[in-house]
């Protein structure tokens, strides 16, 4: 993605925060409408891993530390064109990052050292350079991944202000560098609730990356979403989704719960949907705020058409249609009922 387009979204999440701005008494974006159209629904994500966006009126308050809002605002305002560093190599579109909060420009190139001799150019150099003084401090050369011409690309969107992780994906695996040890950290190989099987040569590719904070979330062609947890930016785990379904098409789709990170046992579940044709992320979240939710769920119920989620609060389901990703509506005498009758009700309203 380049800098424009990053600038583009950047408009748009200010808007929303402004928007967001409006609802009283929150602490969270993701106390919201749910409701929302995508970007806005990528500030649901966002929410869950920063968990800390004050919402007020539309006048601003004196603070002694800058809000993320506030953050976004300024990026926007303030970001110039392009990078205060040139740098003359040979660089793939979107493989240039200007990283202003950390004062660096990330980038993948390609040169001789990386040249194959049959294919040509690999993209698989990471350098890093200070916009202090323009001079590298980090540079190392990223290993082949399936073939020398499959380029190593910087994920789609970085919003990590937080953990400060740069991501980058190869044919099938994701590499991230850290910003604040100034080194790589260990691979990170997509995993899925249950083995997928290969339809052709390009199974599997990942074909969109995000960091949004403490979660990467990633698509794999032909193997569906996965997710990664990098809250302890070392060890960083695998989400895999408390649910998924096998369409006729050999495709799945997948529910994921997604922990608030705020020391409380809450989530948000949401049922990521990869647009191909205007790569994008549809993330779906399902309730209008962070809740804690029963995911106990009985290992027959995970291959099911509809999935029960129950609230702690008042223990009411919720009805995850998993073909439709799409919450199936429960009357409010059928939601206080068990699972097994819930499911009959379903099944016979088809």
């Amino acid at each position: 993605m380049s800098l424009k387009s990053d600038k583009s979204n950047f408009v748009r999440l200010r808007f929303l925060i402004k928007m967001a701005g409006k609802v009283e008494n929150c602490s969270f974006l993701l106390h919201c409408n749910s409701n929302f159209d995508f970007m806005k629904k990528l500030i649901f994500f966002f929410a869950i891993s920063t968990f800390l966006i004050a919402c007020g009126d539309e006048t601003p308050r004196q603070e002694t530390t800058q809000t993320a809002a506030d953050s976004l605002q300024t990026e926007v305002a303030a970001e110039p064109a392009k990078p205060p560093c040139t740098i003359e190599a040979n660089i793939l579109p979107g493989n240039e990052r200007w990283l202003r909060e950390a004062g660096v420009v990330v980038c993948v190139l390609a040169d001789s050292t990386t040249r194959d001799a049959d294919l040509g150019d690999s993209h698989r150099i990471l350098e890093v350079l200070s916009t202090d003084s323009c001079r590298s401090i980090f540079r190392q050369t990223l290993p082949v991944d399936r073939s020398p011409d499959f380029h190593y690309q910087i994920a789609n969107i970085l919003y990590n202000k937080v953990t400060q992780i740069v991501a980058l994906k190869s044919f099938g695996q994701v590499h991230c560098y850290d910003l604040r040890d100034n080194k790589m950290l260990p691979v990170l190989k997509p995993a899925f609730a249950t083995r997928r099987a290969a339809a052709d040569a390009q199974s599997g590719m990942i074909q969109r990356l995000e960091v949004w904070e403490n979660y990467l979330i990633g698509y794999a062609q032909d193997y569906g979403t996965f997710i990664f947890d990098l809250e302890d930016r070392h060890k960083s785990k695998a989400v895999l989704p408390v649910a998924e379904f096998k369409k006729d098409d050999d495709t799945y789709n997948s529910l994921f719960l997604l922990n608030s990170h705020n020391g409380a046992a809450e989530q948000q579940a949401i049922m990521p949907r990869y647009d191909a044709e205007n790569d994008k992320f549809i993330l779906q979240p399902v309730f209008q705020s962070l809740t804690p939710v029963n995911a106990d769920l009985p290992k027959g119920a995970k291959n099911n058409r509809y999935v029960i989620l129950r609230k702690e609060e008042n223990k009411i389901a919720v009805a995850i249609d998993m073909q439709n990703q799409a919450e199936a509506p429960l009357p409010e005498d059928v939601a206080a009922k068990n699972t097994k009758e819930i499911l009959k009700w379903l099944a016979a309203s088809r």
